[in-house]
């Protein structure tokens, strides 16, 4: 629902990760100028050729059919918010998210594939800790569609019109980036979070990837795991195109948020697959033992290298 959640929540011993490796060009994309970079995130992870819809006037109709349903719904979404939710219990307003993100991705023209959950995996992945991979501002819809839950963001995007008053009534937890203090707090309110059963997700790469391979993952709010005694769920994100893992929703490097959603709206058959594999408990486990577990399954399940 958000363009680039980033936490801004890394580890001390992690300050010193070596640069990141460019990622491989995307198929058919033509190499461009890297964009300005968009005030709403800082760029980093792989360095993409800018990603543009295949040429042609149908893409660009496209786009703007695809612009007015999505509006369409966003707006629909606030309302049921602001007119029903009042109305409605914890488990109504839920359903009701789980639903507007679902009809979100179809706004955006991207289908979802059916989910493929461990069936260890808790009903609705109740009280876990969710970490996925982060490819895409879809990453948020896609998740939400599956299981009601909290997802942790920057605070900035509190404060984003229209956006961040959805974020904030869809119980987002917020952190204030580069704090440490805010760090501790936001532990405690994840772990007595999971404590009634509710789940928290967050995307520990700090960043997006371009979905090939996965970046270093940060251990601090996995600490939140620790001291509830939540399990932790590893979820794998990928995206396809003809069945073949496609670059197209890849949102990070210079890629601008406009560039990259003329990209999705304007390109046909995008498929998303999540993979949820079994929890890890997180009992005698330390965060950071829990974040390489976490992150080796993620890897496995989508067929990436450790």
């Amino acid at each position: 629902m958000s363009a680039r959640p980033e936490q801004g929540v890394t580890d001390a011993d992690a300050a010193g990760d070596a640069a990141r490796p460019a990622a491989p060009a995307a198929s058919g994309a033509m190499p461009a100028a890297p964009a300005a970079p968009s005030a709403a995130r800082v760029p980093s992870g792989p360095q993409l050729p800018v990603p543009l819809p295949p040429p042609g006037l149908l893409p660009w109709l496209r786009i703007r059919l695809r612009i007015a349903a999505a509006v369409a719904t966003l707006l629909g979404g606030f309302a049921v918010q602001v007119l029903l939710f009042p109305l409605m219990g914890a488990r109504g307003r839920g359903y009701a998210m789980t639903r507007w993100s679902r009809l979100m991705l179809r706004a955006c023209g991207v289908r979802r594939l059916p989910a493929r959950v461990a069936p260890e995996a808790a009903p609705g992945f109740a009280g876990a800790l969710v970490l996925a991979n982060h490819v895409s501002w879809l990453d948020i819809l896609v998740l939400a569609a599956l299981h009601p839950t909290h997802f942790v963001s920057k605070s900035e995007v509190g404060d984003w019109p229209l956006i961040g008053a959805m974020a904030k009534r869809m119980g987002t937890l917020f952190i204030e980036r580069g704090r440490r203090h805010a760090v501790h707090s936001m532990i405690k309110l994840m772990a007595t979070t999971l404590g009634k059963g509710e789940s928290c997700t967050v995307f520990p790469e700090g960043t997006t990837g371009d979905g090939t391979t996965l970046l270093p993952f940060h251990a601090n709010l996995l600490q939140a795991a620790v001291e509830s005694g939540a399990p932790v769920q590893p979820v794998g994100l990928r995206y396809l195109r003809d069945g073949r893992p496609t670059l197209v929703t890849a949102y990070c490097g210079d890629i601008s948020l406009g560039q990259s959603a003329c990209a999705v709206l304007g390109t046909p058959g995008i498929e998303v697959e999540l993979v949820a594999t079994a929890p890890i408990a997180s009992a005698g486990l330390t965060r950071h033992e829990l974040a390489d577990r976490t992150r080796a399954a993620i890897a496995a399940a989508l067929g990436m290298p450790g």
